[in-house]
């Protein structure tokens, strides 16, 4: 994996912001996937799916993707050639399925995302998996073009697109492991004390 190591270091040398994202939608991917009792195989390769989600970043210049308002009709149709970048990047370097489920991140189980508009389940469950990640967090932190929303607000939004835009199954684990994940910090367990 020296390849994807070198991937993910260019990555975060052009634009520090979307390597982060990658590691925040991979943790928020990994909950996804446990809450879905997925098995630890497929946990690890949407961990990785996840974390090289917008490798093919790499070839939309800086100007573009930290562009403070809207962007223009070329500008959309390069930032939107990223998925199709970012597979034959991992193909490159010998990682096919891996850029097979990066190139579906920006499908939408209604058929009206790209760069395929593929619909529902033939969209493979990982990116499925990573999309609604993807999307929690491009939502909660703060971009150049748009400020952050409350956590709360983006699950609420998660929730209105789910079916349409993203996976039902798929948001309600995330909430889902988002409820616990906010229990186990209110309720902590106490530790019992070692038996002499």
């Amino acid at each position: 994996m020296s390849d994807v190591a070198e991937l993910l270091a260019s990555i975060r040398a052009h634009d520090p912001y979307t390597a982060s994202h990658g590691e925040r939608v991979a943790a928020y991917a990994q909950a996804i996937a446990q809450a879905l009792g997925l098995t630890q195989s497929d946990q690890q390769e949407i961990h990785w799916v996840a974390l090289l989600h917008d490798i093919g970043k790499l070839h939309v210049p800086s100007a573009i993707l930290n562009k403070p308002t809207a962007l223009d009709v070329g500008e959309l149709a390069q930032m939107r050639r990223h998925p199709q970048e970012g597979a034959t990047l991992l193909a490159d370097v010998g990682l096919p399925k891996l850029g097979m489920l990066v190139c579906q991140h920006h499908e939408r189980m209604d058929g009206r995302g790209y760069p395929e508009a593929m619909i529902g389940h033939a969209i493979h469950l990982h990116a499925r998996i990573v999309s609604v990640a993807d999307v929690f967090d491009a939502m909660t932190t703060d971009r150049s073009y748009q400020p952050a929303v409350p956590q709360r607000a983006a699950e609420a939004e998660l929730r209105r697109v789910a079916g349409t835009q993203l996976d039902a199954d798929a948001v309600e684990a995330f909430i889902l492991s988002r409820a616990r994940e906010r229990a186990r910090r209110r309720w902590p367990v106490p530790e019992i004390a070692e038996r002499r």
